[in-house]
């Protein structure tokens, strides 16, 4: 015995059913067309750019013309790199 699935369509659906495969030896199945996904969409919070990993950056001094750039990607984020670099900054300046 066969299978088919159609779509679902109120008041269609039934008379077809009944009416057109009643003379063949299959069985049918519905499917409903309105999902509730195509209702509700789960979409996540953009992240802040500080919380993103895998990012190229660059740090520009503010008292003078210095930059740091970072070429490759950290993936660590962004805002602990930047406490990292203050810290390192930090300990170099204090030293001297």
């Amino acid at each position: 015995m066969r299978w088919f699935i159609i779509p679902y369509i109120d008041s269609i659906s039934e008379k077809f059913k009944t009416k057109v495969t009643k003379d063949l030896n299959s069985n049918l199945s519905f499917f409903n067309l309105n999902k509730l996904q195509c209702v509700i969409k789960a979409h996540k919070d953009p992240l802040p750019a500080s919380s993103k990993k895998n990012i190229i950056y660059k740090i520009s001094c503010n008292d003078c013309d210095a930059t740091y750039e970072r070429v490759d990607q950290t993936c660590r984020q962004l805002k602990t790199r930047i406490s990292e670099h203050k810290n390192h900054i930090r300990r170099c300046t204090s030293v001297l």
